[in-house]
């Protein structure tokens, strides 16, 4: 793996789960064979691994960056690495609330552009809207990749 790009899609999955310090610059997404036009860096946040990894196989087909996590440390130690252009958060995680994670994003001084996806299966648009939540956008589970797609690019263009 060092020193060569990643060719599956599985790719940023493995690289969530090894250290920051031990990626090559090429594997922390610097030098990434991805299509230009889409060459943002997303993060998933998720406790349901099955959703994060089909939530992340897809997006990277559709030319992005993706670095999926199931852990709330392993998410917040990615961004000492490389900040996202934007980031998924699921609202219910058993670790720490969505809610949570994103006051904590928008509220440190670097991360406050961040764009946020809130996304549940449990609340909706107007509890997430109650909350104050500064959520650039909110998705009903299931979600759908092209959905996802859609919205990154209008948040993101």
């Amino acid at each position: 793996m060092p020193g060569h790009g990643c060719a599956s899609n599985s790719c940023s999955k493995v690289l969530a789960s090894i250290p920051p310090w031990q990626l090559s610059s090429t594997q922390l997404g610097k030098e990434a064979n991805v299509d230009t036009k889409t060459n943002h860096l997303i993060y998933i946040i998720d406790d349901d691994a099955d959703m994060v990894e089909l939530l992340a196989d897809d997006l990277e087909q559709k030319g992005y960056q993706v670095a999926a996590h199931t852990r709330v440390h392993s998410f917040f130690e990615r961004f000492k690495t490389r900040i996202p252009d934007a980031i998924i958060v699921d609202m219910v995680i058993h670790e720490m609330p969505g809610w949570q994670i994103i006051k904590k994003i928008k509220n440190t001084h670097d991360l406050g552009n961040v764009k946020v996806i809130a996304i549940s299966g449990i609340l909706e648009e107007q509890d997430v809207r109650r909350m104050g939540l500064k959520a650039d956008s909110y998705l009903e589970k299931p979600v759908s990749a092209d959905t996802v797609d859609r919205i990154l690019k209008e948040l993101l263009l």
